[in-house]
């Protein structure tokens, strides 16, 4: 059978079904690995109504597969609907916990009101998630969305059997988009989501559905979890710095690093800390895990040994860099490359917002739905 033809768009298999609830979390568990012991921002909120911040908000996609322009017709989100992700993603088995990661980001590319241009770094998450229920959004810095008046997601496509179409996937393309994000209500967290179910069931509407995996509060680390951690732990960042990607198979880039400063502490007081790895302009909004294969040491000094560690430790938004006359800043990562006044150099270093911030943005989405609903 061709490519092509295994990835045709057909209705779920009862195979397939029977795996489309599964999340890495849910993986991880099934796998018995060991996780850990038990127990600088632009932009504004958006001037609509709550129900505008997720309908109005959600028109006039476009896609663009092979080359081939196809419009999608406008439309307006049913805001109650939002709550129900009926559009569940396939967890093929042959798929390692490392290739599941780099299926859990997107590449989000912005054309600025300036007229530039401007690239970084989305993951997948399941907000407001209860009882099989949940509000599937991406997840980026606000200061990647601001001012921009288009955006475009990749979105792989995946077969009738769950699997991804590696080489085929879909740019979806939204006007207004800016308006279309719902941002963390304090003004110093650079955070916001966009709900995508309404995306997601367009494009289901018109034949496309995709693969991608969405991170969960399962991976968020509990604080007994975190009080197990060291000052010193492995983690990885996945995203497209610089742009870079592999544009052919839709695929993100993997860095490895260390954390910089304790994983458990307020860096400087704020819900942050700070990880040792390259920072480039694009890696805005990228997720950073914690992320141990084969072994690893626990607080009390022992060694784990077999299964894998993995846990979602926050995303990118800034990072210390230092002048040509020897002044060090801290500034967002850039979502361009081009001549700037100032020659600023990074030093290696990044911010990280802590993962337990994405629970309060289920604080932001309730009372909106519950509004619509009403």
């Amino acid at each position: 059978m061709s490519a092509q033809s295994a990835c045709r768009e057909t209705d779920r298999g009862g195979d397939a079904a029977a795996r489309g609830r599964e999340t890495l979390g849910s993986r991880l568990d099934a796998r018995r690995t060991r996780l850990m012991p038990p127990a600088s921002t632009r932009g504004r909120w958006p001037k609509c109504s709550a129900r505008g911040a997720l309908t109005s908000a959600l028109m006039s996609t476009s896609a663009e597969l092979g080359g081939r322009s196809t419009h999608v017709r406008e439309y307006y989100a049913d805001l109650p609907n939002t709550r129900y992700a009926a559009l569940e993603t396939y967890m093929p088995s042959n798929l390692t916990i490392s290739e599941q990661l780099t299926y859990s980001t997107v590449r989000i590319e912005c054309l600025l009101s300036d007229g530039t241009a401007g690239t970084g770094t989305g993951f997948f998450y399941k907000c407001l998630d209860v009882d099989d229920q949940h509000v599937p959004v991406i997840v980026t810095n606000k200061h990647v969305i601001a001012t921009a008046i288009e955006g475009r997601f990749h979105l792989t496509l995946r077969d009738d059997e769950g699997n991804p179409c590696t080489g085929q996937h879909l740019h979806i393309s939204l006007g207004n988009f800016e308006q279309r994000w719902i941002r963390h209500p304090d003004p110093d967290v650079d955070m916001c989501v966009m709900p995508i179910n309404p995306l997601l069931q367009e494009a289901d509407t018109a034949g496309h559905r995709f693969f991608y995996v969405p991170l969960d509060k399962a991976l968020i680390p509990s604080p007994t979890e975190l009080d197990d951690l060291g000052a010193l732990e492995d983690v990885i960042m996945i995203g497209y710095p610089n742009g870079i990607w592999d544009h052919v198979n839709n695929m993100p880039i993997i860095r490895r690093g260390v954390t910089a400063t304790h994983p458990n502490l307020n860096y400087e007081g704020r819900k942050e800390f700070m990880i040792d790895a390259a920072c480039f302009p694009g890696s805005s909004g990228s997720p950073v895990f914690l992320y141990n294969n084969g072994s690893w040491a626990n607080r009390a000094g022992g060694m784990v040994v077999g299964g894998v560690r993995v846990k979602l430790l926050g995303l990118l938004y800034a990072g210390p860099q230092h002048t040509a006359s020897g002044e060090v800043q801290i500034v967002t990562v850039p979502t361009q490359q081009r001549a700037i006044a100032v020659s600023s150099i990074p030093n290696n270093l990044g911010l990280i917002i802590k993962s337990a911030r994405l629970l309060e943005m289920d604080d932001v989405i309730r009372p909106l739905i519950a509004q619509a609903a009403a």
